[in-house]
């Protein structure tokens, strides 16, 4: 349920501009899908994607690829001074499109997937960003409001234990 959990972090910040930028991949391609579909649900419009091939992203292909996205974003939505804007990074591989986003002065909100919330992915520029990932990993039953969390899962919880490790990050930050 990434999709959820990415469209939930999108509507509580109030993220207007978005661009999805995405491999290649079924999987890749497939999240940004239903991202989409979460976000048109609530009325809210992504206004572009950009796609990069899933194998490893050379240098210059991630400057190519925050480039068109800094180009899209001023195209599209009039720049990305204000706080509106968001890139949702849906890839594998994502540290050089953090570097070249760093470099490149992107000024709007990163957005990225379990592969970039990961502990064994975050590297400096992650790290330095600020960006606000997915976090993969188990639940923390201990915790008091558990049950509130599972119940609000409903089917999901128990159908799909991926439901609970996509979801768990986001739904603690938006409701902490």
């Amino acid at each position: 349920e990434q999709s959820s959990a990415l469209a939930d972090v999108i509507r509580f910040f109030e993220w207007s501009r978005i661009v999805l930028l995405h491999c290649d991949d079924v999987y890749c391609v497939g999240l940004r899908d239903g991202v989409e579909r979460q976000l048109n649900a609530h009325g809210i419009q992504v206004h572009r994607s950009h796609e990069v091939a899933s194998q490893l992203i050379t240098r210059g292909d991630a400057i190519g690829a925050i480039s068109v996205v800094q180009g899209l974003l001023e195209e599209e939505c009039g720049g990305a001074e204000d706080d509106t804007a968001v890139v949702v990074i849906i890839v594998h591989e994502h540290e050089e499109l953090m570097r070249a986003a760093a470099e490149a002065n992107l000024t709007a909100s990163i957005l990225g997937t379990e592969s970039m919330g990961s502990v064994e992915s975050i590297d400096n520029h992650t790290a330095a960003s600020g960006a606000l990932a997915l976090r993969p990993g188990g639940v923390d039953e201990t915790h008091d409001k558990h049950e509130l969390f599972v119940s609000s899962l409903g089917e999901r919880a128990t159908s799909n234990y991926f439901a609970l490790t996509a979801y768990d990050a986001v739904w603690s930050l938006a409701h902490a």
